[in-house]
C-alpha cells in the first residue's frame, strides 16, 4: 500500500476527524428527537439520518487514523480501508498492549465494528466489509450491485451510536496533541520548520 507524504500536519487532520464525529453527534440528536415524536414518520428527518450518522462516525475514525500516521511520519496510507490504517498503525507497535491507555481495547474494538458495520443485528450488513468507505456514499457497488441499506434502513439501537461517539470522542481527546504535550509522551517526530 502506498503511503502519501503531506503538508497537512496532524492538527489539521484531527480536527477535520472531530467535525465529521461532531457532526454524527449533531444529526444522532436529531434522529433521537424525532425518533420520540408522536406520528414520527411525518417528520422530514425521521429515517433519514441513520446513513449520515454512521458515515460520519466511520469517516472520522479513517481520519483519525490517519491523523495518527500523519503525526508519526508526516505520511498516510492512501486507502479509505481503515482495516488496513488500523493494521499499519498496529505493526508500527501503536495499539501494542505495552501502552497502558491502549490495553483495554475499547478504541480497536469500535474502529473493528465501522470497519464492517457488524454491531446492530437489525443493519443486516452481514459483517459486510467496506474498504472503500463507500456503503453509505451510493445505494449500489461499483459493480451495479445494489446495497442491503436504502430507504428502508431500520431503526437501530440509537444507544449503542451514541456510546460509540462518547468513546471516540475521549479516545480522540487522549491522544490530542494537547493532550500528549501536557503529558510530556509526544515526541516531535519531525522538524516543523523543514
Amino acid at each position: 500500500m502506498r503511503k502519501k507524504q503531506t503538508n497537512v500536519n496532524f492538527i489539521t487532520a484531527e480536527h477535520f476527524a472531530k467535525t465529521y464525529l461532531e457532526a454524527a453527534a449533531i444529526l444522532l440528536k436529531q434522529h433521537r428527537q424525532d425518533s420520540e415524536k408522536p406520528g414520527n414518520d411525518l417528520s422530514p428527518t425521521f429515517g433519514l439520518l441513520l446513513i449520515p450518522i454512521l458515515y460520519c462516525i466511520r469517516h472520522s475514525i479513517e481520519l483519525f487514523l490517519k491523523r495518527l500516521d500523519i503525526g508519526a511520519s508526516r505520511s498516510y496510507l492512501l486507502t479509505h480501508d481503515i482495516d488496513k490504517l488500523r493494521q499499519q498503525l498496529e505493526s508500527a507497535g501503536f495499539f501494542s498492549s505495552s501502552s497502558s491507555s491502549h490495553s483495554d481495547g475499547t478504541f480497536l474494538k469500535v474502529i473493528k465494528k465501522y470497519e464492517t458495520y457488524d454491531f446492530d443485528p437489525a443493519l443486516v450488513l452481514g459483517a459486510e466489509v467496506d474498504s472503500d468507505n463507500e456503503i453509505f456514499r451510493f445505494p449500489e457497488d461499483k459493480k451495479g450491485k445494489m446495497r442491503i441499506i436504502g430507504q428502508n434502513l431500520p431503526l437501530t439501537d440509537l444507544g449503542v451510536i451514541d456510546q460509540d461517539i462518547r468513546k471516540l470522542r475521549q479516545y480522540f481527546t487522549q491522544y490530542s496533541i494537547h493532550s500528549q504535550l501536557e503529558k510530556n509522551k509526544y515526541v516531535k517526530p519531525y522538524n516543523d520548520s523543514a
